[in-house]
């Protein structure tokens, strides 16, 4: 998530980096304080459900992955940094009329913002899988490769940015700044970060907290649209709430979070895996010795249809 040679919680392999770097995120993640910015969340996801329904009536179809990456870019956006990148104000519905003038082009528009972070999840497996080759890839005069770096100081731009507007709002008002994820990053008195390291953590969780959530959201879409079934008995299920629904409601929903889970299991939004380093003196595993240093992982694609532990895996 990250060029070499910068680090961030989802990235490192050092226990000790990442065992500080999670004491001081994980406070702002908990349920509790989660709970606190649920009207929020609420509200944009009723407005991805409305922009979608408006392409449906204009063009018969509808991206669902565009939408739901609008919706968990704004609102990661809004939770880290006190203000929305409101990409589902600006998400373009390209009208009949439009597409009659423009033939050529048939689909909803995507800023550059959005190919950014399209371009950047798909490489991903790249760089995690085969480090050295995107390290090569800055110094190689090829077009992909050229388009990555390109990609990538973008993205740091975007993150400048909102660290900069959120760094604004706290100057104005310094005694109750708007409370966000990263609040307690800023305060380098109680052990907060440097500009850099902040830096390093927000484009992180740009991409992580965007892109992953769309990705198990379109898959989820897909896989009950496409078993009448499932769907109606899902729908069955949340109907007999009672408005207003609260998340609380819907964790006792034991379809709802069944279908939610599967969708984990067979569409993971990150299949690959992440490195970790073998600590010193090396480690045993199923009778294998791990020399110290040896970087592992474990890709949750072939983990997740193991026949032993999911039976009929891919049903």
């Amino acid at each position: 998530l990250l060029p070499n040679g910068m680090e961030n919680v989802f990235s490192t392999t050092d226990p000790h980096f990442h065992s500080n770097r999670r004491r001081l995120l994980a406070s702002p993640i908990s349920d509790t304080s989660l709970h606190q910015h649920e009207d929020l969340i609420t509200g944009r996801v009723k407005m991805t459900i409305s922009r979608m329904a408006e392409e449906i009536q204009d063009r018969g179809a509808t991206d669902v992955f565009k939408w739901w990456l609008f919706m968990a870019t704004d609102i990661i956006g809004e939770l880290s940094f006190g203000e929305s990148f409101r990409m589902l104000e600006a998400g373009k519905v390209i009208n009949k009329q439009e597409r009659l003038q423009n033939l050529s082009n048939t689909t909803p528009q995507k800023s550059q913002y959005t190919l950014d972070l399209e371009r950047i999840a798909s490489l991903q497996p790249i760089r995690t899988t085969f480090p050295k080759l995107v390290y090569f890839g800055k110094y190689l005069p090829l077009p992909v490769f050229k388009r990555t770096v390109e990609t990538g100081k973008r993205m740091a731009s975007y993150t400048s940015q909102s660290i900069d507007r959120y760094n604004k709002m706290i100057t104005e008002n310094p005694s109750n700044p708007k409370k966000t994820l990263f609040t307690k990053l800023f305060d380098t008195e109680k052990g907060g970060l440097t500009p850099e390291e902040i830096k390093n953590e927000a484009q992180g969780y740009i991409v992580a907290g965007s892109d992953t959530t769309a990705v198990t959201l379109t898959y989820l879409t897909y896989a009950v649209c496409g078993n009448k079934q499932i769907r109606d008995k899902l729908v069955a299920e949340v109907a007999a709430l009672s408005e207003p629904i609260h998340d609380n409601d819907l964790r006792s929903l034991p379809y709802l979070n069944m279908v939610i889970s599967e969708t984990l299991r067979l569409h993971t939004a990150v299949p690959f895996g992440l490195p970790r380093a073998v600590p010193s003196g090396g480690a045993s595993f199923k009778g294998y010795f791990l020399p110290s240093g040896a970087t592992v992982s474990t890709q949750s694609y072939s983990l997740h249809r193991d026949p032993t532990v999911f039976p009929d895996p891919d049903t």
